[in-house]
């Protein structure tokens, strides 16, 4: 089970819970039409019941919905729901470990007004997995005690802090909140809580919260999917309608957040790139306005069509992109306006071009077509939510709490409908004033000094790459390690020769020989293992790559000696356990089935692109019979061949002494288990047949196939890129960059074609590089999408590239090497990456030297080397037949003939052949 925070939701946002007293009043009240079939059951607890039957899912959802939020944190006492929210994830731990067996993954998320308990899996495990909720309902967080409190907040995901990284993922929610809702507005801190606060909790104010709280009648069981609703309705009366209710719940509503602005905040970071939010307070969910503010989101900075990026992206190339977001929760909203510029750009003039934009919308409506497009936009996002199982269940729930009865999705489309130019402009001219927004700038350069001038140190500004201090030992273990000053924890990557390319075929195995590596080790079972990981405040994860496997630890630097002892142990005494292995190996298949068509896109390009026999063309996805056949005795021979001390290194990043490296080094480096090693330098070449394009039909009988999307390609186009490791890999990484950029060249020709969602990026092998792009599109513009592609690639390979284009891509690929820089977690990724590749850090320092120097002209001189014609896949996952008659007579730009398309690997046979053997059956 994983545990999350529910920062921010995008145009559609977070519930405004109502007193359980008004939704049962709501409830008797004749709701509007339908738009989804359900069945809504009001228990004699009050307790909201939603069933949601879908013949087409083969698959369920369980949503347990609780009225409680990070917004009921008593004064004083932050992170009490976050509390709460580990207490229940402790609680379920053995339930969701026997779930796992059945295919089912759990989570719990907490956001500022609702706790969401989540179930997720087959059809078939819906009886065992309402198992989990009459838990928690029966009794939330089970007997309450100091120490299991104490282990619990210690335990609470922490969120970045406001005053480091503004920019990153969360913390910007983080530090505007704090700034927009003043001190005691319950909104003001942050979710995972004070550290001072939660170790002041007792367990006599706990268990009042959470008797308050954690009521029958305080929450909302949605069941959707494929089961039928007739035979469980009763069923599910019997099993929660005897849960006795609490007293009415109520929700203090604070008014008033707002704060004194305008104002502004500055922050300085060398390595950002400048940077300006404007953030304005708006009003509740299906409140007054709220539908138009969601509206402004597109208006503004929609790709090509949104006004500040028209301004500013292409008018006046002020900014690298520009985003709007518009959050909702039951105490008010934020809007935000977010650009990113280039360095040396005066971020007064971007802030002077945002101010005209927005004067000129408050003083003249916009356009009928204006906001028709927007309202299309945010009605196709808010559609998609409505046709995916796991966030229609959330919807239901929100519904409930907000209306009484969980069909709110007539209400909430005729919302969108309803709006108008003159409504939208007049929540214009409310929202977004000057007089009522707080400014963020992020400025890369030094704080200006008393004489009013910057001082000038080229020396400090210069960038100069971390070099790591490194130990041979005879045994051949490889240490790189380097002595980050002032850490609190530090992180350790074992890496181990190998990977997917050692498995000589074999679909899945180095996968579940990695999982199994965190499944306990000697005496020590997966949960042993994993609490005495815990009991040292450390973590512990290990990743398969094509190359090897990579064992991760995080700890704090007290105890990095005791957690060398558990990581060597992880190696060289791995458990393997009977029933790990079963249910890692069952979890592997049922995931076949969960995967989306972008990868089995990838998987099919990569298999395409090596070839049958290629170790790396092996994929346990598209090999479901393969992975059946793995017994423990094909993992343990696998990673006694892993295992070697020769090829192996150990990555440290910290605050470390010498000699307390030294000791780290020694505990790992003993006992390594004797062992043939791997060896990979007789690898096949991956082979070269032209342009090939393969269609895979996306049904029922193909993994992750969910609802039918008839119109819908999903695409990966795969190509060698020369590179591997040296000067050559820069000119590719420049140019998945170029290709990358969603405010360039290519991607405007290829939105124009109708393509959505593109997106490239690059990744180093040993031999070679590759270079993927993803891509969406509508079935009718299939022909133009690809004739698109090979457009674009052929300019490429012609040296056509522009000058700003190119600058913009040099723009993209420096963030991306510093930001490697950016903390010990990420230095540690780099090398552990470096490792796997065959490469040094001074490579990657080398990068850092040369980038200034790669502009157009040598793009464009290594465009032919970079983009070979003659071994290009394109793969096209969608409707079979319909994909097939758009193929005809497609002709590609490369001289090349057009494969028809392939057929789906037999998966039928593969469940056929399963189920004749239930016991060993997935």
């Amino acid at each position: 089970m994983t545990i999350s925070f529910q920062v921010t939701l995008g145009w559609l946002s977070l519930l405004a819970w109502c007193a359980p007293g008004a939704a049962a009043q709501a409830a008797v009240e004749d709701p509007p039409p339908s738009l989804v079939p359900h069945e809504h059951v009001l228990l004699s607890n009050g307790m909201h019941v939603v069933l949601n039957p879908d013949a087409g899912a083969r698959w369920v959802v369980v949503d347990l919905v609780y009225g409680l939020g990070s917004r009921d944190d008593p004064s004083g006492r932050s992170g009490w729901a976050a509390l709460v929210a580990q207490l229940i994830r402790d609680r379920l731990d053995a339930v969701s470990a026997t779930l796992v067996v059945d295919g089912v993954r759990s989570e719990v998320t907490l956001g500022r007004d609702r706790l969401s308990l989540r179930w997720e899996g087959p059809a078939d495990a819906l009886p065992r997995v309402l198992e989990a909720p009459r838990v928690v309902l029966g009794a939330p967080v089970g007997p309450l005690d100091p120490a299991r409190i104490e282990a619990a907040a210690k335990a609470i995901p922490r969120e970045a802090p406001a005053d480091h990284d503004p920019y990153g993922d969360g913390s910007l929610d983080i530090l505007l909140h704090e700034l927009m809702y003043p001190v005691g507005h319950p909104y003001h801190h942050p979710m995972s809580g004070r550290a001072d606060e939660l170790a002041a909790t007792s367990v006599s104010e706990l268990d009042r919260f959470v008797r308050r709280l954690l009521r029958a009648n305080n929450a909302t069981l949605t069941v959707a999917g494929f089961f039928d609703a007739e035979a469980w309705r009763s069923r599910l009366e019997s099993w929660f309608g005897r849960i006795p209710p609490g007293a009415e719940v109520r929700h203090e509503v604070v008014q008033g957040a707002q704060v004194e602005i305008p104002r502004r905040f500055t922050l300085h970071d060398p390595g950002a790139r400048p940077r300006l939010v404007y953030a304005y307070h708006t009003g509740g969910w299906f409140g007054p306005g709220d539908a138009e503010c969601d509206l402004l989101v597109p208006l503004l900075a929609h790709d090509g069509a949104g006004r500040l990026h028209r301004r500013l992206v292409e008018q006046d190339g002020l900014a690298l992109a520009v985003t709007a977001r518009h959050t909702v929760a039951l105490m008010g909203g934020l809007f935000t306006i977010d650009v990113q510029s280039y360095p040396g750009v005066d971020l007064e003039a971007v802030g002077a071009a945002i101010d005209a934009e927005l004067a000129r919308l408050i003083e003249a409506e916009p356009t009928d077509s204006e906001v028709a497009r927007a309202r299309a936009r945010v009605l196709s996002a808010w559609r998609a939510e409505r046709d995916d199982l796991a966030q229609r269940a959330t919807l239901f729930s929100r519904y409930v709490q907000r209306l009484g009865h969980p069909d709110g999705f007539l209400t909430d489309e005729q919302r969108y409908v309803n709006t108008s130019a003159r409504s939208v402009r007049r929540w214009a001219k409310g929202v977004l004033t000057p007089e009522r927004r707080l400014v963020i700038e992020v400025r890369p350069e030094l704080e200006v000094g008393p004489e009013g001038q910057a001082p000038v140190d080229d020396d400090a500004a210069a960038f100069v790459p971390v070099m790591p201090q490194i130990v041979e030992r005879p045994s051949g273990l490889s240490t790189w390690w380097v002595d980050w000053p002032g850490t609190q924890s530090v992180e350790l990557r074992l890496v181990l020769t190998g990977g997917r390319v050692a498995q000589d075929g074999t679909a899945g195995l180095a996968e579940l020989t990695g999982r199994l590596l965190r499944a306990g080790s000697g005496a020590l079972s997966a949960g042993d293992f994993a609490a005495a990981v815990e009991s040292l405040g450390a973590s512990f994860t290990a990743r398969v790559e094509a190359w090897g496997t990579v064992l991760s630890m995080r700890v704090p630097v007290a105890a990095v000696e005791q957690a060398a002892v558990l990581l060597h142990d992880a190696v060289t005494d791995p458990r393997f356990d009977e029933r790990d292995f079963e249910r890692e190996r069952r979890s592997m298949s049922w995931e076949t089935w969960g995967r989306g068509p972008r990868e089995v896109a990838r998987a099919r390009a990569e298999a395409a692109h090596y070839g049958t026999g290629h170790p790396l063309a092996a994929d346990r996805f598209l090999d479901q019979l393969s992975l059946r056949e793995l017994t423990r005795d094909h993992v343990a021979l696998f990673h006694a061949s892993s295992a070697q001390p020769r090829g192996a290194a150990l990555i440290l990043v910290g605050d470390l002494e010498p000699d307390v490296v030294e000791r780290v080094i020694d505990v790992v480096d003993r006992d390594w288990p004797d062992g043939s090693g791997f060896d990979v330098t007789s690898l096949p070449r991956a082979r070269s047949d032209g342009v090939r394009v393969l269609g895979v039909p996306h049904d029922a009988g193909s993994p992750g196939a969910g609802p039918a999307d008839a119109d819908r390609v999903v695409a990966h186009v795969l190509l060698p890129a020369s590179g591997g490791h040296g000067p050559s890999q820069l000119t590719a990484r420049l140019l998945a960059a170029l290709l990358d950029d969603e405010h360039g060249p290519v991607q405007a020709e290829l939105r124009a074609r109708g393509a959505r969602q593109v997106s490239a990026r690059y990744e180093p092998r040993r031999t070679h590089g590759l270079l993927g792009i993803d891509l969406q599109w509508s079935l009718d513009d299939t022909a133009a999408v690809l004739d698109g592609v090979m457009q674009a690639l052929g300019r490429v390979r012609r040296g056509e590239v522009d000058a700003a284009a190119a600058a913009r891509a040099q723009g993209l690929l420096r963030h991306e090497l510093l930001a490697a820089y950016a903390s010990p977690a990420a230095l540690a990724e780099l090398w552990a990456g470096l490792w796997l590749d065959g490469a040094l850090p001074v490579v990657e320092a080398a990068f850092h030297r040369a980038l200034p120097l790669m502009g157009a002209e040598q793009l464009a001189r290594s465009g032919r080397a970079l983009v070979p014609g003659d071994e290009l896949v394109i793969v096209l996952v969608g409707d079979g037949d319909r994909l097939e008659a758009r193929l005809e007579g497609v002709s590609l730009g490369f001289d090349a003939d057009v494969n028809e398309p392939s057929d789906a690997p037999d998966h039928e046979a593969a469940r056929a052949d399963g189920a004749a053997d239930e016991e060993d059956s997935f």
